[in-house]
């Protein structure tokens, strides 16, 4: 179990130690011991000290300063906490406790080809029929088995776009929820999935939140959901009011599943400007344009 939790975790994959687990990553720990620890964050885990009149064990309600930002720590802040605990992780100062980890995410554009069946395409943008008589969509293979070979290639994530889905009512796209469904049969790494996840008033006149559109998705198996276009449209109102209504999809849906199950996806557009008061959106000088720049603009919005 030790190697291969070592190996594991050296792969730069993401690992939470709670109690127990916390003290395993250390190099010793003196509950019960000194007993050794895996040694993946040089320092030890120690005892309270209660010499000075400090309780121990320490339990009840105290603050908790957050020195440092953490998303795990997102919705406590410095609220009040409550405490059952004896020793505490004390990490060396010269040691490099953590590092950025990095992460696979194998990204699968899907949308239906002329057959009606879900396939995984690339073009450019939206552009992803191929030149030729036929005209047919690029097809690159079907979304289940590709995501089960990313998943065993090692993957840390799979995330499935429906590049169509803005067009058509994502509730009635049955085929992406049975691939949700059968991919989270057997992959086991998070699943996001995005396209279409907007307010939306169907052909009979009935209108679905994005939270029920984003509810479904995550019945089906998703572990995440992915907000565009309407992302956009939330961060303008807000530029423009200076104020957080509640009601954007980016909300609604973080209020119910938590702010870690909403990402945001935006494919930025390089545009070249003249004069950076063309535009209200930040501008930044090139030094090395691109292919596509016009001679007399070396500013470019995004």
């Amino acid at each position: 179990m030790a190697e291969a939790l070592c190996t594991y975790i050296e792969k730069d994959r993401p690992f939470l130690g709670i109690c127990l687990g916390l003290q395993l990553l250390f190099e010793s720990s003196e509950e019960n011991g000194p007993v050794n620890g895996l040694g993946l964050i040089p320092g030890v885990v120690g005892r309270f000290d209660s010499s000075n009149g400090f309780r121990v064990p320490h339990i009840g309600w105290n603050a908790l300063k957050i020195k440092n930002n953490s998303e795990i720590l997102d919705d406590i802040g410095n609220r009040h906490v409550y405490f059952v605990h004896s020793y505490r992780a004390m990490p060396k100062p010269e040691g490099k406790a953590s590092k950025l980890a990095k992460r696979v995410i194998a990204c699968l554009d899907v949308r239906t080809n002329d057959n009606g069946d879900l396939v995984v395409t690339k073009g450019d943008q939206y552009d992803v029929r191929e030149h030729t008589k036929e005209n047919e969509v690029r097809n690159l293979g079907k979304p289940v088995e590709l995501a089960g070979q990313y998943y065993i290639d090692g993957a840390d994530e799979v995330s499935f776009l429906n590049i169509t889905g803005f067009r058509d009512f994502p509730l009635g796209d049955l085929p992406m929820l049975q691939v949700l469904r059968y991919t989270s049969e057997n992959v086991f790494v998070p699943l996001t999935v995005g396209g279409g996840i907007r307010d939306f008033t169907d052909a009979n006149g009935r209108h679905y939140t994005s939270l029920e559109v984003a509810s479904e998705y995550f019945r089906s198996g998703a572990d995440k959901i992915s907000i565009g276009s309407d992302a956009v449209y939330a961060a303008e109102e807000y530029l423009r009011t200076g104020v957080k209504t509640g009601k954007s999809s980016l909300e609604q849906i973080s209020r119910v599943y938590g702010n870690q199950a909403v990402v945001v996806s935006i494919d930025p557009r390089r545009v070249y400007l003249k004069n950076p008061d063309d535009v209200e959106f930040k501008a930044v000088r090139l030094t090395n344009p691109g292919t596509d720049w016009i001679p007399k603009s070396d500013l470019v919005s995004m």
